[in-house]
């Protein structure tokens, strides 16, 4: 899907073109090779120390080599060739998916294998109707929103504190590599507390986070704090597929996970905007800022009220 759309990109005419190659294409294959695949993989074939594995899966590398690579090629060549590039790569790694593969062979030591192997199915209304389904992916809509919140309005806050154009840049750039200590750290700590009590931690720290936020006016202290917040925001998606593998077992992370991003949809796009409506209101980031804040609060007992094991009974496979 996504060498398909780049390349309808690299011969698109207008904007209408350019916008139903996203939604029908780019959109779509991003979802079908994004966090999804990649955390159901992981839950398939590792056993110890998963959430290790599945943070350093999710360490944003490409995403923070792409962006420059792609301005060279953009400047050096043009847009066009830009898409047709990145077409050519999505067939190379759509080749190379074909090797993959899905989970751990049977034949492997039981002891190692017995959580990556199919578990018990669950349905869609089992799922649904499970309280820790909602506990957890409500709790994660939150981490996740107030990621997409922070990447859209760190800049504009840093610049209503006075600071330069070129210094609030920063702050979004540090947010962005501070996943490259998040993603194992957490991966690291989920393994030793368990995920529930993890995202709970994470969320906690998160609470001082953005209340420091608020009354941050040193570029010093802001920057840190954007840090922290990057730390423990980037690897959200990690943490929920090692709780979705550990309540609801290694077969189901794909429904799960995909179940789940209805609710977390509801944050993840609308974090930003009501945090813009909010400024509006007040003048100030401090009330967005405020209510972000109140909402981890809610996170940390959510995450704290799911039971320790969560899988529903169900058939076996």
């Amino acid at each position: 899907m996504d060498a398909a759309g780049f390349a309808l990109l690299a011969v698109a005419r207008d904007i209408t073109e350019v916008i139903l190659i996203y939604a029908f294409f780019i959109g779509t294959g991003t979802c079908m090779l994004g966090a999804l695949p990649a955390s159901t993989l992981v839950s398939n074939w590792v056993v110890e120390n998963r959430g290790r594995a599945l943070g350093l899966i999710n360490m944003p590398i490409l995403l923070f080599c792409t962006p420059p690579a792609a301005a060279f090629v953009l400047g050096s060549f043009g847009m066009r060739e830009l898409f047709a590039g990145l077409a050519g790569l999505f067939v190379c790694c759509a080749l190379a998916m074909t090797l993959v593969i899905d989970r751990a062979p049977r034949n492997m030591d039981e002891a190692e294998t017995q959580q990556s192997l199919p578990h018990a199915s669950i349905t869609s209304s089992e799922i649904l109707g499970n309280r820790s389904f909602w506990l957890l992916s409500l709790g994660v809509g939150i981490l996740a929103g107030t990621g997409t919140m922070i990447t859209t309005h760190i800049v504009p806050l840093a610049v209503e504190r006075s600071f330069s154009l070129e210094k609030a840049s920063w702050l979004l750039s540090a947010f962005a590599a501070a996943g490259f200590i998040g993603a194992p750290l957490f991966g690291s700590i989920t393994d030793r507390l368990g995920t529930r009590r993890c995202l709970a931690f994470n969320a906690f720290i998160l609470i001082f986070v953005i209340g420091g936020m608020i009354l941050a006016d040193d570029y010093w202290i802001l920057l840190t704090l954007v840090v922290a917040a990057g730390i423990c925001i980037n690897p959200v998606l990690a943490l929920h597929g090692a709780a979705i593998a550990e309540f609801f077992g290694a077969s189901n992370v794909a429904a799960v996970f995909g179940m789940s991003y209805l609710p977390k949809l509801l944050f993840i796009f609308g974090s930003a905007p009501l945090a813009g409506f909010l400024f509006d209101l007040s003048g100030s980031y401090q009330l967005p800022l405020a209510v972000h804040m109140t909402a981890f609060i809610l996170a940390v007992i959510g995450f704290l009220l799911i039971p320790t094991i969560a899988r529903p009974p169900s058939r076996r496979l």
